[in-house]
């Protein structure tokens, strides 16, 4: 009994010394992660309040998609529902009030494409969608993010500060997984990567509030003397300016609350043309080959096939949709025609806006910056898109 007395004392005060000399021995770097973690915090906080308008668009709509019964009006149950899925182009292009109106009131229509992504951040938010809201009848597809190799969709230096907006760690994982592409873990997991430009000017714009008049004045001249000296057209780098240092946060809410309101378009205004249309005579550099990258199926994004396999499950139409180009109106007809050989590679049940690869082209005028149509160039485009849903209605069962 003694010796059993013995024996635990002495282990107990083993165990006390050891796990004291441990903690001391690792004291320097439990301090060090815990400031690490508070620095990457305070991060992601600045970064999350100075990005720019289009990956705010990014975080609203993955937000919103999650959030039970979000996407629903008045009536809504009695209508048949339509979601946009692309790039920054159908951002800017798709009004659904517009095509609402055009619908005669038995539609209802959301603008849900997210700037700069491929399809995989679709597919994660079509998920959210379906599990907190009436499951679409239909999604339109642009048929740029719907053919593109594992490649062409996860490459480009923008893309890791756009992807990881709202997602899920799970998520990120099969991105990298899916692309081999680490840098958009390491912008998940240590958000000072992600947001220098946004921390950098976060100090800058604090730094401006407390100096004197003279020293801001002059930033504000040299900032926008570096971006006109690269300028095609003229813009309001005022108003760029005032975004980025003086009124980010009132900017924020007003990105929101226009996408709200609108159901998901956005004019895009930060390097629009001043006027809000580019002249006539504008030329712009030749589009790439659309076509390209497509030739072998099996090269394609997989997260095409778990889209396209998730909309036939819960009994979606997916309609394929092309962007719209600037170019003459008489111009020959448009590269979009090559691709729909892949497209249809992919999944025989997918259905085309026929007419969106036959004429896609729009004049200068109706567009407030080289990529983008201004709010009259969307009103136009989303009247041709109608017409060419109208064809398949007549074609198909209708809705």
């Amino acid at each position: 009994m003694a010796l059993t007395m013995r024996m635990n004392l002495y282990i107990s005060n083993f165990n006390s010394k050891s796990i004291k000399k441990v903690f001391l021995l690792s004291r320097p770097f439990l301090v060090c992660i815990s400031l690490f973690a508070l620095s990457e915090l305070a991060a992601l906080n600045i970064g999350e309040r100075m990005i720019d308008e289009a990956r705010q668009i990014v975080r609203y709509k993955r937000n919103w998609s999650r959030q039970k019964g979000f996407f629903k009006n008045k009536n809504d149950n009695n209508k048949f529902c339509i979601l946009f899925f692309g790039n920054s182009t159908t951002v800017s292009g798709i009004i659904p009030e517009v095509l609402d109106e055009y619908g005669s009131g038995v539609t209802s229509t959301y603008n849900l494409a997210l700037p700069v992504l491929p399809l995989a951040p679709h597919y994660f938010m079509l998920k959210d969608y379906i599990q907190n809201n009436k499951i679409p009848d239909y999604i339109f597809v642009e048929a740029n993010i719907l053919t593109r190799s594992v490649g062409r969709s996860f490459r480009g230096g923008v893309l890791p500060n756009y992807i990881i907006q709202n997602a899920g760690f799970i998520e990120v994982l099969h991105y990298v997984c899916a692309s081999g592409n680490l840098h958009i873990l390491k912008s998940y997991l240590v958000p000072s990567m992600a947001y220098k430009r946004e921390i950098r000017n976060y100090f800058i714009s604090k730094a401006l509030k407390v100096l004197p008049e003279r020293f801001s004045d002059l930033h504000r001249k040299l900032y926008i003397w570096k971006l006109s000296a690269k300028e095609k057209y003229p813009h309001n780098w005022d108003f760029v300016y005032n975004n980025r240092f003086i009124d980010h946060e009132k900017r924020r809410h007003e990105v929101r609350d226009i996408i709200l309101k609108s159901r998901g378009y956005y004019e895009f205004k930060e390097f629009a043309i001043i006027g809000g249309k580019l002249p006539d005579d504008f030329i712009k550099p030749e589009e790439g080959d659309q076509a390209r990258d497509h030739k072998n199926v099996q090269e394609f994004d997989p997260f095409i096939y778990r889209f396209l396999d998730l909309a036939e499950k819960e009994g979606i139409k997916v309609v394929v949709f092309n962007k719209y180009l600037m170019g003459g109106r008489l111009k020959k007809k448009n590269r979009g025609y090559l691709l729909l050989d892949s497209i249809r590679s992919i999944n025989n049940k997918i259905l085309f806006l026929q007419n969106s690869f036959e004429d896609c082209y729009y004049e200068p005028k109706y567009f407030s910056d080289p990529a983008h149509l201004n709010n009259r160039g969307a009103k136009e485009y989303t009247k041709n898109i109608f017409e060419g849903f109208k064809a398949i209605l007549e074609n198909t069962d209708g809705l």
